[in-house]
């Protein structure tokens, strides 16, 4: 959930089913003008309605300085809470589908190693394709998966802690549509 849903009534989505919620702090590196805007109310509605929730960034970083500071972004936001469903960092930006995979690999195991350091559970997010051809096994191999892939099925092959299976629910309390997703 994220500043394009707007301002969640998270008492109604909690009636209507929603059970557990992966709350976007922010994208790129650590800016307060790159903070999602609605972070801080949808992570107080969380604990307030006893909603389970973890905590992700989108990823632009194509350096490991940029890794780092992401790392930072989180670290800042996340300071005084306890995502019960861990840090994941969403890899799949256009910007980093060229990148060298020593490259791509650096930049995942210096965010992880950065937020494990704090004592914060961390996985990466990505789409099937990404996890197949892009990303290195040795990095899925390292950290949970949480992959995104629309389909009545998953079928990626690796192991995986998340399945978002599609892109245009609806929930009461939410005007957009949302991402569904499935723990393991």
């Amino acid at each position: 959930m994220s500043v394009h849903q707007g301002e969640i009534d998270w008492e109604t989505a909690k009636n209507d089913g929603v059970q557990f919620a992966i709350l976007r702090c922010g994208y790129g590196m650590d800016q307060t003008d790159q903070d999602d805007s609605q972070f801080v109310r949808n992570i107080s509605e969380c604990k307030r309605l006893n909603i389970p929730f973890g905590i992700y960034l989108y990823s632009y970083a194509n350096t490991l300085e940029k890794a780092d500071s992401e790392a930072e972004h989180v670290l800042r936001l996340v300071k005084g809470y306890k995502p019960t469903l861990g840090i994941w960092y969403d890899v799949e930006d256009d910007i980093q589908e060229d990148l060298d995979t020593e490259l791509l690999t650096g930049i995942i195991n210096t965010f992880c190693t950065k937020i494990q350091k704090n004592n914060y559970n961390v996985g990466i997010y990505s789409c099937t394709d990404w996890l197949t051809n892009i990303i290195d096994p040795s990095v899925q191999d390292k950290y949970p998966v949480w992959v995104a892939q629309y389909n009545s099925t998953c079928t990626y092959e690796g192991d995986y802690n998340m399945w978002q299976y599609s892109s245009s629910g609806r929930v009461k309390g939410i005007s957009t549509n949302v991402d569904f997703d499935i723990i393991f």
